[in-house]
């Protein structure tokens, strides 16, 4: 939470403009999430039945936390509950003590469209020489050929993330834990979850995921191991999302005062009822990755 790219896709990108700053270790995969996920954000305490109807009807019901939308935090994270949250315009955040999600349907929902994507001179000129560098055969650009492998090293990879009661950036851990990782390749198998990944040589170097459900795009999260190339596999992903007739993409949160790369390139937020009309919209189009 790319975790909220984990949500998420914005605050993977965080880290391509703030990497060069020290920051903790991330977390391993076994330790606990943040606290005020386990304390102040707990669902009511009535009991849940654990089916598929269940769960259904609890990801469906209006955010009982309307500041910020948290939903739920008392399903797990599955292929099942993923794949009937998306399409309520419901994602997961982050993971409770407890192993379930914690589920959001945030007031205002961050989305990019391609026609105001802009492009800062600076960024413009990093992508020249990435995309000089793929002529000279030195890197290459593969879609959906190492999903597992991209979202692993976006659990590995250390980033900063946008709190969504306080607003601020903390330094955490990884929110994609195997439960999460097994959720979204199950996704990607049956079709729904797609990478771009960025080579040199057989070494996987960058590469970002996302959730193409309902004819509506989500981008989830992303990594890089060598400085920028991450900015090459989201350009990518623009790139291909236009090719098959998209024209916007979800990046779940898009605050104005971030510095996030989603943000500087023109991601801005619509109100929850607006994303639900541009859902309804996409799901006429039928569009798919």
């Amino acid at each position: 939470m790319i975790k909220v790219f984990s949500a998420r896709f914005i605050l993977a990108l965080v880290v391509l403009i703030v990497s060069s700053v020290p920051s903790a270790a991330p977390a391993s995969s076994g330790e606990t999430c943040s606290a005020l996920f386990q304390s102040s954000a707990s669902s009511p305490a009535n009991s849940l039945a654990n089916s598929p109807a269940g769960f259904s009807a609890e990801l469906s019901r209006p955010p009982y936390d309307a500041a910020n939308g948290l939903v739920t935090d008392r399903v797990p994270i599955t292929l099942e509950t993923v794949s009937q949250a998306y399409p309520m315009g419901v994602f997961p955040y982050d993971m409770t003590a407890a192993g379930n999600g914690v589920w959001f349907n945030p007031p205002k929902r961050g989305v990019l469209d391609f026609s105001e994507l802009r492009i800062g001179q600076s960024d413009r000129k990093v992508l020249k020489r990435l995309e000089a560098a793929i002529e000279r055969g030195e890197l290459r650009v593969t879609y959906d050929q190492a999903f597992e492998r991209v979202i692993r090293s976006c659990a590995d990879m250390q980033r900063l993330r946008r709190n969504p009661t306080t607003g601020a950036l903390d330094s955490e851990g990884t929110w994609i834990f195997e439960p999460v990782i097994q959720a979204y390749t199950g996704l990607f198998k049956a079709g729904r979850a797609h990478s771009v990944e960025i080579w040199r040589g057989d070494e996987l170097v960058a590469g970002s995921y996302g959730v193409s459900v309902n004819g509506v795009f989500s981008g989830e999260s992303m990594f890089h191991t060598i400085p920028e190339v991450a900015k090459l596999t989201f350009i990518h992903m623009i790139d291909h999302l236009k090719s098959r007739g998209f024209t916007w993409m979800d990046v779940q949160v898009a605050p104005p005062d971030s510095t996030s790369l989603t943000v500087k390139w023109g991601a801005k937020e619509i109100s929850r009822d607006e994303f639900r009309k541009r859902q309804t919209e996409a799901a006429s189009r039928a569009l798919d990755w």
